[in-house]
């Protein structure tokens, strides 16, 4: 419809080092994981389909972390409405040496999202590393176990990514998904780090983490007037 196939493959014609995936649609995390399964490069990003970078960003974050031999590099970005644009920066404060107790924590949204971020492939894949099929969470329950992988992290302040914002997406609705979404995701954390014998040392933050969940869909439910499973969710914050 967009014509997207046809351009994929003239790039492919001039940069011999582009695969073109055709696959059928079974939602993002299922792309994001072929695209990790057929990925042969060094580093990996991600790009989610309505947003656009700017014509340097990769050109600017590949020679930061490269420079400073980072395991990740995080860059700045925007916000793109209808009629203006937010500009959203990064909480330096967050990335200290006890930067993943504070993430689970603290975390913001340039944080938790893997579309502003520069991954090494090495990494994902020694830790068998994948996104849960789930429509809600899928960012943090990768997010939150990179991090535990990670020596150093590089920062960018520059606005290099356009996040568009869409009233039909479906972050910005309310489905009964949340639930489940979140209760995987908990999980998963918590077996990611039991396996690596660090869950004693991270169990308040991920409960911290569980909380600051619980109040996001909390918030989406008042927001879309739904009082689905709230009595639950009322129990769990306080």
């Amino acid at each position: 419809i967009d014509n997207t196939a046809i351009k994929i493959k003239a790039y492919k014609k001039i940069y011999n080092n582009l695969i073109y995936i055709k696959k059928k649609n079974g939602g993002l995390s299922s792309a994001r994981n072929l695209g990790l399964d057929c990925a042969t490069g060094e580093y990996i990003t991600f790009v989610d389909g309505d947003d656009y970078l700017e014509l340097t960003t990769y050109d600017i974050v590949m020679r930061k972390i490269i420079k400073e031999a980072s395991d990740l590099c995080i860059f700045s970005f925007n916000k793109i409405f209808s009629n203006r644009i937010k500009k959203i920066s990064l909480n330096k404060d967050l990335y200290d040496k006890n930067f993943l107790k504070k993430i689970f924590a603290q975390s913001d949204e340039a944080t938790i999202v893997v579309w502003n971020k520069i991954f090494k492939r090495e990494l994902i894949e020694k830790y068998k590393l994948r996104f849960e099929n789930k429509a809600f969470f899928e960012d943090t329950g990768f997010i939150l176990r990179y991090l535990y992988l990670v020596k150093k992290i590089s920062i960018e302040e520059s606005q290099l990514y356009n996040y568009v914002q869409r009233a039909s997406s479906i972050t910005n609705k309310f489905n009964s998904l949340i639930f489940d979404s979140k209760n995987n995701t908990v999980k998963l954390i918590e077996e990611f780090y039991k396996e690596n014998k660090e869950y004693e040392k991270y169990k308040q933050a991920i409960k911290d983490m569980e909380l600051r969940m619980n109040i996001y869909i909390l918030n989406k439910c008042l927001e879309n007037n739904i009082d689905y499973n709230l009595s639950i969710l009322w129990k769990e914050i306080f």
